[in-house]
């Protein structure tokens, strides 16, 4: 669990003057701030394309300069940083997370899920970064091996094939998998670069928001800072539907002073 008990540490990145924020508390300063970055896994594969730019750059406050190599700027505190920098940051947290929870001195052996799409140049990127955060990286595997290695699935002794279905924050991809004697073999795989949890996210915060306004008539989607705050929350929700079948939202003053409490069901 990381500092606030959690067991997900969301992968945002804020800069707060010269202190570097991540996880929920870079997603509180949401609202107003020029210095949140989100989505930054997508620029780290090296075939990135336009639409990725585009997307990471929307998704996020600060800017993005594409020059001779891409880099972030964050705004406020005028600091420049690569898509790499930020990635080792993320992994210099998980480190320190993964530290406070060994009970044993020593390094801290790491294997490497990537996605199956992306090349070893791709891979060898993320190596570094976790390398320069303190980790001992042993091997780089792919996310659907790693799916069904999570289940002790290559130790079936019959030869099966397997559906492996991954749903991201901003995008998704089904694989089928053969597994013979401990190996597996990926025959196919379809990627979706536009559908992800955060498309979830978003349809469980404008129901909210149309039961906010029936109720109160007053419209939550007319102001940026609402639904900053009711996709937070929504997002919150989502996780725990996803381990129960109720979730409790209350928001604080969530447009015009106004509060809102609400019980949400999974069937709901």
């Amino acid at each position: 669990a990381n500092d606030a008990g959690d067991r997900v540490t969301p992968a945002v990145i804020a800069l707060n003057g010269s202190e570097w924020e991540i996880g929920l508390p870079a997603m509180a300063g949401l609202p107003f701030s020029k210095s949140i970055l989100k989505y930054n896994k997508r620029l780290m594969n090296c075939d990135w394309n336009e639409e990725d730019l585009s997307f990471v750059e929307a998704s996020s406050s600060c800017s993005i300069l594409n020059d001779e190599k891409l880099v972030y700027e964050f705004e406020s505190s005028n600091v420049y940083s690569s898509p790499d920098n930020v990635t080792t940051k993320f992994y210099a947290k998980l480190f320190t997370i993964a530290s406070h929870s060994m009970r044993n001195e020593g390094d801290l052996k790491l294997v490497l899920a990537a996605p199956l799409h992306w090349s070893n140049t791709s891979r060898e990127r993320l190596v570094k970064c976790a390398e320069l955060a303190g980790f001992d990286v042993h091997q780089v595997i792919s996310e659907p091996a790693a799916a069904l290695l999570a289940y002790n699935i290559e130790e079936s002794t019959e030869d099966i094939n397997v559906l492996i279905y991954r749903l991201g924050g901003s995008s998704c991809d089904a694989s089928i998998a053969r597994v013979s004697k401990g190996f597996i073999t990926i025959e196919k795989n379809i990627f979706c670069s536009d559908i992800g949890g955060r498309c979830l996210t978003k349809d469980l915060a404008d129901y909210i928001a149309q039961e906010f306004k029936q109720k109160w008539k007053l419209d939550p989607q007319e102001s940026k800072r609402s639904m900053i705050k009711l996709f937070n929350h929504a997002d919150n929700c989502k996780h725990v539907l996803s381990t129960l079948n109720s979730a409790h939202v209350f928001i604080e003053s969530l447009l015009d002073g106004v509060d809102w409490s609400q019980n949400i069901s999974r069937a709901r």
